[in-house]
């Protein structure tokens, strides 16, 4: 019996040991966790709201590097700080959509990508999570704008990006007073967390809004909230204090050995044998033997077997409570890390998706497939697996289409001077650039198109015809001219004529030119002049603004021009000579049968009479000009006999002659003129002097 005694005594001493261990566990857990309410509680009511640490670190270390690197102190801020909802009905319903959303950090766009290098760099050293780095820049390109009756009207911010990025998350999620109603939209929400979105209705964990965080009206809820928090604190260390006192008392609890114990039970039959006892003893013995121990047996055998049986229940519980407490570590690995986990993946890859596929392609095509094929397989994994050479064409054409893009994209950029990032995964840069041509250069381009055409037209009509027109009648007056310089010349038996005619090829054109009704104060835009040449008149315009006719290069359109605004192209030159006879022929069919002399021959003529019509001669009586005229190596294809005819020429037309001649035609020349100079040249040394134009057939001789 004594050793049992002690052996209960120990292990009572031992399970108040353990029990003080985990008592005072508890005691410092909930100390700490009163220290950190009390704190958040006075942070709280001075007006400051506890961020996550995360969050607040990257802010701060965003801020610092913006400051180093340009001087400026952005704003800076987290989407919950800058936020305040309006009517706390829908509050829960925010708070639990956004989730962590609520704590990303919103900067002014031109420090975004700086913003993300301080996130790339941070998130290397030390594990960041839910909070993220908002690219605001992209989100303002879009020009999202929020629906009436959208989560996103009961948000007021005084900031424009945070503005921009709640009317993105939120302008789209439909407020529903009620279930009935929840399907009416692509994304709707109940007040009380019912979501509709994906096709899906699904309820939102209450703990996402357990602690509510944005604007003001939070930090008076989370006020009267952790009161309650503090109390059921404060009850758990008095209840775990009381326990530790009793603890501590078992564990006082003196340890005695065998020895004692068996000292003790002498002294104590020692003190049962003094005589004073012994009558006591006696009669109680006497009233011992009388009782009735039958039932008592009965009893104790009954007591052993509830023991046994308390016994087997403390084991059985002892196993239950090891299987709660797997599962209940199962749970905390659930809610603290799995959970969480895969909260973060499908939030990343609804991210993915959303930037990878618009979301009306998603709602009208992609999700309604996605849904259908997921009817037949157990597995969202076996729909990729269903579609291999699909897969695989898509991906190729992907890349093909991509590198023609880049293609494309490398050309605007050469074309037009600009630097946009060829390799960009979204359009956005270019997509802004042809939204800017179609909506404000494209008109202006057109606009000045068409006053250019009309003008050009104007200009077609009121000046190119006009100055072919007056270069044509100029041209017949400067010939008329010309024949009558040299009316009263004849060179030999033979006289000339200059003509001017329609060029046959483009008689059409001359027609319409030298109409009299555009000679008579006529224009294009007459009626009656404009019916009877409007197919000349178009085909023209058509030569002179290349319209239709894009496939000529550069050159061959200049060629074009240049032809057709050329008076030249319009009319056929030619000399008439006529014989003594009287016969005519005309240069242009005779020239190829005729020697050199005589070819040169009509050269001289035209240059004669252009010379005379220039100097007026014949015209102005009063005209006295040197009338001066200077040959190089002169009739050098002219045997004597023409040159004898073409000097008469120039004496009776008056001109005054100097002509520079080789030594072989000095013996034809000579004779016809007033004088003579020799040139004589050494060397570099050249000398001239006066020669005897008698002694030329003597020198010839020689």
């Amino acid at each position: 019996m004594l050793p049992s005694v002690i052996r209960q005594l120990e292990s009572l001493k031992e399970t108040s040991t353990y029990l003080l261990g985990k008592l005072q566990e508890n005691l410092d857990q909930s100390d700490e966790k009163l220290r950190a309410l009390c704190e958040e509680k006075e942070s709280l009511e001075k007006g400051r709201f506890q961020f996550p640490k995360n969050a607040i670190d990257l802010k701060q270390a965003i801020i610092s590097q913006i400051k180093a690197k340009t001087g400026e102190n952005a704003e800076v801020v987290l989407v919950a700080e800058a936020a305040e909802i309006r009517n706390d009905r829908w509050r829960n319903a925010i708070e639990g959509y956004l989730n962590t959303q609520k704590f990303y950090i919103i900067v002014p766009p031109r420090f975004v990508r700086l913003a993300i290098r301080v996130f790339d760099r941070i998130k290397r050293d030390k594990a960041v999570y839910d909070t993220g780095v908002v690219d605001i820049e992209k989100i303002l390109d879009k020009h999202y704008q929020a629906e009436a009756n959208s989560l996103a009207t009961e948000i007021d911010t005084d900031n424009q990006y945070v503005r921009a990025y709640l009317d993105y998350l939120l302008g789209r999620v439909m407020k529903c007073d009620n279930s009935e109603y929840i399907r009416d939209y692509p994304i709707s929400i109940t007040d009380e967390g019912l979501l509709y979105k994906n096709y899906v209705v699904r309820a939102l964990n209450p703990k996402l809004w357990r602690n509510p965080a944005i604007g003001q009206n939070a930090i008076a809820l989370r006020l009267e909230e952790i009161k309650y928090e503090i109390a059921a604190e404060k009850s758990v260390i008095e209840t775990c204090s009381s326990l530790k006192i009793g603890a501590e008392a078992c564990k006082k609890l003196d340890s005695y050995s065998q020895n004692d114990a068996e000292r003790f039970v002498n002294t104590a039959e020692h003190v049962l044998g003094c005589e004073k006892y012994q009558d006591e003893i006696t009669a109680l013995e006497q009233e011992r033997d009388t009782l009735d121990t039958g039932n008592l047996f009965l009893l104790r055998e009954k007591v052993e077997e509830k023991k046994r049986e308390a016994d087997e229940a403390e084991r059985e519980c002892g196993k239950l409570r090891e299987q709660s407490g797997v599962v209940k570590g199962g749970l905390d690995v659930l809610r603290e890390d799995s959970i969480p986990k895969s909260e973060r993946e499908v939030h990343e890859k609804q991210r993915i998706l959303q930037e990878s596929f618009e979301s009306e392609w998603v709602e009208e095509y992609g999700e309604p497939r996605y849904t259908l094929e997921l009817s037949k397989r157990e597995q969202a994994l076996q729909i990729a697996e269903a579609f291999p050479r699909e897969k695989s064409r898509a991906a190729n054409a992907v890349k093909r289409y991509r590198e023609d893009l880049v293609s494309l994209r490398t050309k605007y950029n050469t074309d037009y001077k600009m630097g946009y990032d060829v390799n960009s995964k979204d359009n956005d840069k270019f997509a802004e650039a042809l939204r800017i041509i179609n909506e404000n250069t494209l008109p202006d381009y057109l606009t000045r198109i068409d006053d250019t055409k009309k003008k050009a037209m104007e200009e077609f009509q009121e000046d190119f015809l006009s100055k072919l027109s007056d270069k044509i009648r100029s041209v017949k007056r400067e010939i008329k001219e010309l024949n009558y310089a040299i009316s009263s010349a004849s060179f030999g038996e033979d006289t000339y004529r200059f003509t001017v005619e329609a060029n046959k090829e483009y008689e059409r054109y001359y027609k319409m030119i030298t109409d009299e009704m555009l000679m008579g104060g006529y224009s294009l835009m007459t009626n009656q002049f404009n019916e009877k040449y409007r197919e000349e008149i178009s085909e023209l315009f058509s030569v002179m603004t290349d319209e239709g006719n894009s496939s000529l290069d550069q050159s061959e359109y200049e060629k074009r021009v240049c032809l057709f605004t050329d008076y030249r192209t319009y009319l056929t030159f030619d000399i008439e000579v006529t014989n003594k006879e009287g016969e005519k022929q005309r240069l242009s069919r005779t020239i190829d049968k005729k020697s050199g002399g005589e070819t040169q021959t009509p050269f001289y003529i035209a240059v004669l009479a252009s010379i005379a019509q220039l100097y007026r001669m014949g015209r102005d009586k009063k005209a006295n000009t040197a009338r001066l005229i200077i040959f190089d190596e002169a009739f050098s294809k002219m045997d004597g006999e023409r040159i004898e005819k073409s000097i008469y020429l120039l004496r009776k037309i008056g001109f005054q002659v100097i002509l520079s001649t080789p030594t072989e035609k000095a013996g034809d020349i000579a004779p016809w003129v007033d004088r003579i100079l020799l040139v004589l040249r050494s060397g570099k040394t050249s000398q001239v002097t006066y020669f005897d134009k008698e002694r030329v057939g003597e020198l010839i001789n020689e």
